[in-house]
C-alpha cells in the first residue's frame, strides 16, 4: 500500500479481529449496528487511516470524514472535515436522526460537542513522525 507504515500481516490480523467482533453483532442486531461497530473498531485502531491514526494533512491537522446510508429508507448522513473526535461514524449516525443530515468542519465539531461527544486528539506518534518526514 502506498505510504503504509504497517505490514500486510498487521492489517490482516487487525481486520480479522474486527470481523470476529462485528459478525456476532450482525447476527444479533443487524447490519447497521454491525457496520457501525466495525467502523468504530477501524477508527480506534491506529494502524488505519481513520479516527485515531488518521493521516495529518498539509497543515499538520487531522480532518476526518465518515458517512452511513440505510438501505431501508435510503437515508444518508455524514460528516466532512470533522476534527477532534474519536469516532466520526458516531457523529454520522447521530445525524441520521436529524432533518439536516450532513455537516462539515466547524459545524460538525459543534454538533458533536452539543451531543456530549468528548474532545479527542487522534494524532499518533507514528502519524506525526510520518508527517514530519
Amino acid at each position: 500500500m502506498e505510504g503504509s507504515m504497517f505490514s500486510f500481516k498487521q492489517y490482516h490480523l487487525a481486520l480479522s479481529k474486527i470481523i470476529k467482533k462485528a459478525y456476532p453483532i450482525l447476527r444479533e442486531k443487524g447490519s447497521r449496528e454491525a457496520v457501525i461497530t466495525a467502523i468504530k473498531l477501524l477508527e480506534d485502531n491506529p494502524i488505519f487511516n481513520a479516527g485515531k491514526g488518521s493521516k495529518l494533512q498539509r497543515d499538520g491537522r487531522v480532518r476526518m470524514s465518515s458517512a452511513i446510508m440505510s438501505s431501508d429508507d435510503s437515508r444518508f448522513s455524514g460528516v466532512i472535515n470533522i476534527s477532534n473526535v474519536k469516532n466520526p461514524i458516531q457523529i454520522a449516525d447521530l445525524l441520521s436522526k436529524e432533518k439536516h443530515t450532513v455537516l462539515g468542519g466547524r459545524e460538525a465539531c459543534e454538533y458533536a460537542r452539543k451531543n456530549n461527544v468528548k474532545y479527542f486528539d487522534p494524532i499518533t506518534e507514528d502519524r506525526l513522525k510520518e508527517f514530519k518526514e
